[in-house]
C-alpha cells in the first residue's frame, strides 16, 4: 500500500520550501531563462495543492497500484529532472534507484531531508553514462522509466527484459514558427 499522496505531498512540500535557497545555489545558471524556470518549479513545489495537481494531471483518478522497486534514469540536461523523479517514485509509492551524476547534490540532500520524516526506499547512484549500468541486474526491477534522448531509450530496450516493465519519455521534439519573410534573400 503508498503512502497517502495529501500527506506525503506537505512532507515533500516542507522539504522544498524549507531548503529551496540551497538548491537554487547547485543550479549552475544564475541570471539565465533556465533559473527562472528552475526558481519558478521550485517555489511550485513548495505547494502541496500543485504537487497533487501535478499527480492527479499525470495519472488521472485511476486506482493505481505501485510497480514495487523502479529503476530512474533521466536526463540531467534539465537539473531537477532527476528531484522531480524521485517525487514521482514517492507519491506512487514505488521504492527505487536513481541514477545521478551532476544533480547528485540536490537529490541526495533532498532524500536524506525526507527521511526525517518518511522512510522511502529510494537510493541514488552516481553514474556517468548509459552503458556503466550494466553492473546492475536489471532482473532486480519491476520497472524502468527513462527520460531522455535516442541513444537511452534504445539501449535499454535492448537490454531489458520483456516482464520487466518500460516506462519511456523522450526524445522530445521543438518546434518553431517561422514567418514566409524569413525565407526571402
Amino acid at each position: 500500500m503508498h503512502t497517502e499522496p495529501v500527506k506525503l505531498s506537505e512532507v515533500i512540500s516542507q522539504v522544498i520550501s524549507t531548503n529551496k535557497s540551497k538548491y537554487l545555489e547547485w543550479v549552475k545558471v544564475p541570471n539565465s531563462t533556465s533559473y527562472q524556470y528552475i526558481e519558478q518549479v521550485l517555489e511550485e513545489l513548495t505547494n502541496p495543492a500543485f504537487i497533487l495537481g501535478k499527480l492527479n494531471h499525470e495519472l488521472g483518478h485511476y486506482d493505481y497500484q505501485p510497480l514495487g522497486k523502479v529503476l530512474v534514469v533521466v536526463s540531467e540536461s534539465y537539473p531537477l529532472a532527476t528531484l522531480m523523479s524521485a517525487i514521482a517514485l514517492l507519491l506512487t509509492g514505488n521504492q527505487g534507484l536513481i541514477k545521478a551524476n551532476s544533480t547528485m547534490p540536490i537529490v541526495s540532500h533532498f532524500l536524506d531531508e525526507l527521511a526525517q520524516y518518511y522512510q522511502h526506499g529510494i537510493t541514488i547512484e552516481d553514474w556517468a553514462g548509459i552503458k556503466t549500468f550494466e553492473y546492475l541486474n536489471i532482473n532486480n526491477f519491476d520497472g524502468v522509466l527513462l527520460g531522455g534522448g535516442e541513444d537511452l531509450i534504445e539501449h535499454f530496450r535492448a537490454k531489458t527484459p520483456a516482464p520487466i516493465r518500460l516506462i519511456e519519455f523522450g526524445p522530445k521534439i521543438s518546434v518553431i514558427a517561422l514567418k514566409k519573410s524569413s525565407f526571402s534573400s
